[in-house]
């Protein structure tokens, strides 16, 4: 395939993207266990899934943007990165309604299809095509520039971020009906090591990342497209608490259980410490609460820690916070170890029923 057949795609892709109307009432293959009584609490998952969609788009964008600055002023590589600009941009705008809508914050807009149902439908069908975008963009960028090149590993991070982006906004169409959990055996070293480039990004030239992944960790019992989600939002929430400059150090570890239940059984655990502001004990207590922020109306929306706090309890996970002002904050989060029933590589159906 040339060049030009190449942008040809991609610029069809998009026209289809901006066009897309199409019924979302597939079932999804990958899911996770949710149950809510209200509409409230559907409402609410939509807003965190698309909070979680925005803070995604972000090394995508900021990438992009370093991009084109590297490269000539015409040619096919250029249009390829606008393309991704215009698309990233249309998918932020579109996850930030979603959250608007999530949170009760429902703004008329001509446009839109009466129908609240038609509307989100709609509005998640496009963002779901323009990530999908995203993604054909960076398939085709990059053979552009060699292995070794540090504006290669940029484009493999926008994929890997409108990818997971776009796991993360397929789930929405299914969330009036609930789904079913298909977690699976993770690799909880594999996942964070998978996630170092954009949680690098994330972070910005002026913060450390420090990886401490103990050898030969235990698997757990999850849903990846989750796990992701709490790291991810953990460690927006330390950027913004350390304003630009410090360290987040991610440990993995096995550790002995607090459970009441089984005191002797291990666990796997996942740490996130930042030397940012710390927080004080009213704070601490309410940290976990949705739309509950320290950072004003323009600042933040107070979901980051409510999502992971319920991906944790959906997951069979626990959760600890460890601050103090001017301290930093570490959260430690552990899930049971799964036992090896066996020959290596095999588990009990009970360590997995659990779930």
């Amino acid at each position: 395939m040339t060049w030009t057949d190449s942008l040809a795609t991609c610029q069809n892709a998009r026209t289809i993207a901006e066009m897309a109307e199409r019924p979302m009432d597939s079932k999804l293959p990958r899911s996770w266990h949710i149950s809510w009584s209200t509409p409230d609490a559907a409402d609410r998952l939509v807003a965190e899934l698309a909070h979680d969609v925005a803070n995604l788009l972000m090394p995508v964008t900021t990438n992009c943007a370093f991009l084109l600055k590297a490269v000539p002023d015409d040619g096919p590589t250029r249009r390829c990165l606008e393309g991704v600009e215009r698309a990233a941009e249309q998918a932020s705008l579109i996850a930030h309604r979603l959250l608007l809508r999530g949170l009760g914050t429902r703004r008329a807009v001509s446009n839109e299809p009466t129908h609240r149902g038609t509307s989100e439908a709609w509005l998640s069908s496009s963002l779901e095509d323009l990530l999908a975008l995203i993604q054909g963009y960076c398939r085709v960028l990059l053979p552009v520039f060699p292995e070794g090149d540090t504006r290669r590993a940029d484009v493999v991070q926008m994929e890997s971020a409108a990818r997971r982006a776009h796991r993360l906004s397929s789930l929405l169409p299914g969330i009036a009906q609930g789904e079913v959990d298909q977690s699976e055996v993770l690799d909880l070293n594999a996942l964070v090591a998978d996630l170092d480039g954009i949680v690098r990004r994330l972070l910005g030239e002026g913060i450390e990342l420090t990886t401490d992944l103990e050898p030969e960790l235990g698997h757990i019992c999850g849903d990846p497209i989750q796990i992701e989600r709490i790291i991810l939002n953990l460690t927006t929430n330390a950027r913004d608490a350390m304003r630009g400059e410090g360290r987040l150090t991610i440990q993995t570890k096995t550790a002995e259980s607090q459970a009441d239940a089984d005191p002797c059984s291990r666990c796997v655990m996942l740490s996130v410490s930042d030397t940012g502001c710390g927080m004080d004990d009213d704070t601490l207590s309410s940290a976990f609460l949705p739309r509950f922020t320290t950072k004003g109306t323009r600042g933040g929306t107070g979901l980051g820690l409510s999502i992971v706090r319920e991906v944790v309890d959906q997951s069979d996970g626990r959760i600890q916070v460890h601050s103090s002002p001017g301290q930093g904050t570490t959260f430690e989060i552990s899930w049971p170890l799964l036992q090896r029933q066996g020959g290596a590589g095999k588990y009990s159906a009970d360590a997995l029923a659990r779930r």
